[in-house]
């Protein structure tokens, strides 16, 4: 089983950078120190639960989310999930645009 803070700290990074966010504006919308949020992210530190609670709220998840993103045993599945999670997000044109990409792709 990984680090569990790290496999933590990256399913932070992972959704962060998902909507598009720096570490600071994170910081910002959960309330704490970009420094907490660079340690978060690498693995140093050990979130309460206020602060999962406060992270989750910033990055539009919920605690079980994040935790199943961190703790995902099969790789296949969780790219699945990050590639549901970014297309939830998507409007019309962008996820037509991406069905025939996909298609392309999957089809060569």
């Amino acid at each position: 089983m990984p680090d569990p803070l790290k496999a933590l700290g990256s399913a932070v990074r992972a959704l962060r950078k998902e909507r598009g966010l720096t570490q600071e504006q994170l910081a910002e919308l959960c309330d704490r120190h970009p420094v907490y949020i660079s340690e978060l992210e690498r693995g140093l530190k050990n979130p309460s639960i206020e602060s999962i609670i406060r992270l989750c709220a910033a990055l539009k998840t919920t605690p079980g989310n994040l935790m199943d993103l961190a703790f995902e045993k099969n790789v296949t599945d969780r790219a699945r999930k990050q590639f549901s999670r970014l297309i939830a997000h998507a409007d019309s044109k962008k996820l037509q645009t991406l069905y025939q990409m996909s298609r392309i792709f999957l089809e060569a």
